[in-house]
């Protein structure tokens, strides 16, 4: 990144519209992450911009599983969705806008290392639970979740709600 007269050409941020804009990174992680930039000629302004390349692997050797996006839309994470996977455990689903396991497996793959612990205050239903046990029951050998009932006389209703839910996966354990 040192400035030369051969093969140096300067780049300032600006947005498509010509504004002045600002680099995502600082020098340090620029510098860092070097091979990760582009220079890209833009044609039709005939100016040089700067773009990050996207790998499977980041510069640590990390693997990449998604990239997120600003606004998901995706069908599958409708709230009708949860509904009709709780009207497949409760004749009378017990919450109005219960959420779907898709997207609570979809935060838990992006957000999560392998060994990372779930805690989930609200347990509700079991969805996170359930979205839990999915993703270790596809990445990890010998999968498993534990249940520790909160302070006695609290919500308590696990085993109404949470239990039914989470049966099919034999190798979770309820304390």
């Amino acid at each position: 990144m040192e400035r030369t007269d051969e093969f140096c050409v300067e780049v300032l941020p600006r947005k498509s519209n010509g504004e002045d804009g600002r680099w995502e990174w600082g020098p340090d992680t620029a510098r860092h992450r070097l091979t990760l930039l582009e220079g890209v000629l833009i044609s039709g302004r005939e100016q040089w911009d700067v773009f990050q390349r996207e790998f499977l692997e980041d510069v640590d050797g990390d693997s990449r599983t998604t990239k997120w996006k600003s606004v998901w839309d995706e069908s599958n994470i409708n709230y009708q969705n949860g509904k009709t996977e709780l009207k497949s455990l409760f004749p009378d689903v017990p919450f109005d806008f219960p959420k779907p396991t898709y997207l609570l497996r979809k935060i838990i793959e992006g957000c999560t290392d392998t060994d990372d612990l779930i805690v989930d205050f609200f347990s509700g239903s079991g969805t996170a639970a359930q979205a839990a046990l999915e993703v270790n029951a596809r990445d990890r050998e010998e999968p498993g979740l534990t249940h520790h009932n909160s302070e006695p006389g609290s919500y308590g209703k696990f085993h109404i709600l949470s239990k039914p839910r989470l049966l099919p996966f034999s190798f979770a354990t309820f304390q």
